[in-house]
């Protein structure tokens, strides 16, 4: 995809719908091109610069029992597994709460008058990123987790972020099933990395899934059935 083509596809309707949002348009219509032709040239790190995202600082981990009590105060509703959750933070981002990824080029890419002027925080390619324990795409997240997350730093509560991913794997559990060409669950997780089946996604989304299914035998192993150390 060429990111610049889904910017003028949007047409000038929509930088005119920003503009009355009154979101310093001058300098947000030069950053949407500059983004763009980094994206285009394959260059992250002068998007990142032309979005004028700082450095970040993901702070420190939290013990693996904190992620367990989110887990337990999630409910019973959700499908996926403790051993599999912890594996997922742990491969997504360490255990570190305030864990953030920018995206600059998934931002640009996603560049509508409905998605992008709609939302106060549409105008702010720095918001557009993953973010917190399961990383989740902040568009995504204000999809899944809607009631749960106005803001890219709410994903910073465990709790929220431990919901939304649950819900986020929810949604490809129900797609795809819990088989997969790389063993269980592996079409929901390449799903949640990629959007696309095991088989079907590129390798480094088939090496992240054969990554979170090693870690979560490990977890199976490391945790006695039954025992819930994390309870409140």
């Amino acid at each position: 995809m060429v990111w610049s083509l889904v910017i003028y596809a949007a047409g000038a309707g929509a930088l005119a719908l920003v503009a009355r949002r009154g979101s310093r348009p001058v300098q947000h219509h030069a950053s949407v091109v500059q983004v763009a032709a980094a994206c285009d040239a394959g260059d992250r790190a002068a998007a990142l610069a032309a979005c004028g995202c700082g450095p970040v600082d993901s702070g420190p981990a939290v013990p693996w029992e904190r992620v367990a009590l989110a887990y337990q105060r999630a409910g019973d509703t959700h499908a996926a597994s403790l051993p599999l959750v912890l594996a997922l933070v742990g491969q997504e981002s360490d255990f570190r709460p305030r864990a953030v990824r920018h995206e600059p080029c998934v931002w640009v890419a996603d560049w509508t008058a409905t998605a992008r002027a709609a939302h106060p925080r549409g105008t702010d390619c720095c918001a557009w990123g993953s973010f917190g324990l399961t990383q989740v795409l902040f568009a995504v997240a204000l999809d899944r987790g809607g009631d749960l997350v106005d803001r890219p730093e709410d994903l910073f509560d465990p709790d929220v972020s431990i919901e939304v991913g649950l819900r986020v794997l929810d949604h490809w559990l129900d797609r795809f099933g819990a088989g997969g060409a790389g063993g269980p669950w592996s079409d929901v997780l390449a799903g949640y990395n990629s959007g696309r089946r095991y088989a079907a996604a590129p390798k480094r989304t088939q090496n992240y899934v054969d990554a979170v299914i090693a870690k979560r035998r490990e977890w199976e192993a490391r945790l006695s059935p039954g025992l819930q150390p994390w309870a409140a």
